[in-house]
Order: structure tokens, then sequence, then C-alpha cells
């Protein structure tokens, strides 16, 4: 009976020092993620990829990112398939809600890490956000020091497919109410910055009370300021991230603030929590990290170049 005891023991030693074993072999292996993004250009889209980036060369992590190409004509739905057949283990997906992407993500049947807007997936790991509704306090905020009761404002939106902007442009209304100041008209210009310029000139020519324009992209902040420029209009600008455009506009007085997203952040937490994923760690649900106003008092300090330059 004491034997059989003995070797009772030892068979279950072997299968935890086996299984312990199966466990180090899995952790040592190369974690192998794909970052699909919506667009591979302008500052939000560029930071993510160098987020990204970063935290697999820290990490060791094998990533590979894609975007659709036009001229080779690769679509956004045909980017997680492309990712599968590289032999991607899991996804991270910035995307702007397109419906197409989100079914080709569901047939991939990946862990996914979300990035940028919320997603429905089944093997949903974790979702990291802006915090847009901060992001319209911030916008309001930058506004208050500028405006007084009555002052009307032109708003750039993004478009209408991108949701995330809804609560952004909410909490922009309500805290502008609250000031007694009136959105007078809104207008898509996505990331344009010709549509914005012309949008812009158009409303100022039509409307020559307005004081200020919010902008929800960078480019279209720089074509606001542009069209202001060539009426000699003084007017309150306030524009979404940033670019070397609009950096000039901040340092001469042109652009009075911009409202940067981390994405950098976005991109590196994206994968650094598919590779936990794939090696068993439990994620957090949600995460939101802020974004940072930017003027010209503050464009060089530290704080502020953690997001607005992250990379140099």
């Amino acid at each position: 009976m004491r034997h059989h005891h003995i070797a009772q023991a030892a068979a279950v030693m072997l299968l935890c020092a086996l299984a312990l074993l199966q466990g180090c072999a899995r952790r040592e292996e190369t974690a192998h993620v794909a970052l699909i993004v919506s667009s591979s250009t302008g500052h939000y889209w560029e930071n993510i990829i160098e987020g990204a980036s970063t935290a697999a060369q820290r990490l060791g992590v094998e990533m590979t990112c894609y975007a659709p190409d036009e001229e080779a004509g690769v679509t956004l739905e045909m980017l997680p398939g492309m990712a599968v057949r590289d032999g991607a283990e899991a996804l991270i997906a910035a995307t702007q809600g397109e419906e197409e992407l989100i079914a080709a993500l569901a047939e991939a049947n990946l862990p996914l890490v979300a990035v940028g807007t919320p997603i429905s997936h089944a093997h949903l790991v974790s979702t990291i956000l802006n915090d847009d509704a901060k992001m319209g306090s911030n916008i309001a905020k930058a506004l208050a020091g500028e405006l007084t009761a009555g002052d009307q404002v032109l708003l750039l939106a993004d478009n209408a497919e991108y949701k995330p902007t809804e609560r952004r442009e909410y909490n922009l209304r309500q805290d502008l109410d609250r000031m007694g100041v009136k959105i007078r008209g809104r207008f898509y210009s996505g990331d344009k910055r010709e549509w914005a310029y012309r949008q812009t000139l158009q409303q100022l020519y039509l409307w020559p009370e307005l004081d200020a324009v919010v902008a929800f992209s960078a480019q279209s902040t720089v074509g606001a300021s542009q069209a202001a420029e060539y009426l000699n209009r003084d007017l309150t600008i306030i524009g979404t991230d940033i670019i070397p455009d609009l950096i000039e506009c901040i340092r001469d007085g042109s652009v009075s603030a911009t409202i940067v997203r981390n994405s950098f952040g976005m991109g590196f937490l994206g994968v650094e929590y598919a590779a936990g994923a794939l090696n068993g760690e439990s994620q957090t649900g949600y995460k939101t990290l802020s974004s940072v106003v930017v003027t010209s008092d503050n464009l060089f300090t530290p704080e502020i170049e953690k997001v607005v330059f992250p990379y140099e």
C-alpha cells in the first residue's frame, strides 16, 4: 500500500512538472500579433502604429501592421484575413467602427483588443479608448477664456460613421450651453484640410458674426485657420490632435489650442494586452486614456511632449 501511495505521488509530481514545462515553453515563444488600422496616415493613426511598434520591440513581440491601400487594391475587409494567413495569433484593431471591417474581424475568430472604438466581438480581450467625453469638456474649457454669452461657434465634425465623437460633441454642447454660447452650424469635414477650408470660408461669408471654430481633426483645424487668415478674420480656433502645420498654427497664435489624444499610448497598450492574453494573463475590460490641452504656453513642456512627440 505504501508503495502504491508513493507511485501516485510520483505520478502527480511528474504531471505537475510537465505542465510547468509546457507553460514555460508557451511563455518563451514569440507572440505574433497583428495591428489593423483604418488608415495609416495622420497623427492619430501614425502614433497608434508607433506606439504599437515601440511596445513590440520592448516586449519581444512580433507585430505586423495592416492598413488599407487603395492603389494596391487592399480594402478594410481584407485586412483580418491577411493577418490570419500571415500567422497572427491575436489582433489589435484601431477602427472607426466600419461595418465591413467589424464583420471581417468576427470571421477571423482570434483574440481581439479594440483600440479607439468599442467593438462587439466573441473573443474580445480589452478595449482601449480615448476619453471623448472629457475631450469635449476640454474644448469647452479652452473656449471659455475666449468667448462670452451670446457668442457663436462653427463646428467642423469628423465623419458620420465615427461614433466616439458623438460623446465629444454632446459634452461640448452641454458645456457651451451653460456658458450661453451656441453652435451656429455643424458640418462634416473629416480629416480633410481643403474641405474644412471651403466650409469655413462659406460659413464666414454667410455668418460674419461667427466668433469661433471647433474642429475635430488636425487637418480640418489647419484648414479653418487658413480660411480665417484669408479673410483676415480674428477667430478663436480650437482643434484636435496635432500635425507639423498645426504646431506652427499654435506657435503663431492662429489656433488657440488643440486637444491631443494619447494615441501612442493606445497602440502601446494594445500590443501589451494582446501579448498578455496569449500568455494567459487576465486583462482589464476597459482602459480609458486622457487627452491633453496643447497651447503655445505648454507646447514644449516635458508633460506635453510625452504625448505630442512620444517617439522623439
